[in-house]
């Protein structure tokens, strides 16, 4: 039996409504049509304190080559970019925004 997994939009409903809003403000409307329907796949393990980067599409084994742009959204406080592979949200860096480390920390184990 799979486990279901959660989405951007169920465990981090006011964040996944600051990216739609970003995304579109910044003309990117493909990518705002994609975020709340985002599987949360993976974490990053760095360890470090404020990483809340967060994968939704299976890790990359290396570099994710050709296809692979990245969109820095504009955001009040902390930083969030949006890597992209071929038109597909595949992971979303996130630093220094406590309220969704809280929440990713409770879904997924937070190191190795």
């Amino acid at each position: 039996m799979s486990v279901a997994r959660r989405t951007v939009q169920d465990l981090f409903p006011p964040f996944a409504a600051e990216l739609e809003d970003l995304c579109r403000r910044e003309g990117h409307e493909d990518l705002a049509e994609q975020i709340g329907a985002l599987p949360i796949v993976a974490r990053c393990t760095c360890g470090q304190e404020s990483c809340a980067h967060f994968y939704t599409a299976p890790p990359p084994l290396g570099s994710y080559g050709p296809g692979h742009t990245n969109v820095v959204l504009p955001v009040g406080r902390g930083m969030v970019v949006l890597d992209i592979v071929s038109g597909r949200i595949v992971a979303v860096e996130v630093l220094d925004r406590p309220e969704v480390k809280r929440a990713l920390d409770g879904y997924l184990s937070p190191g190795p």
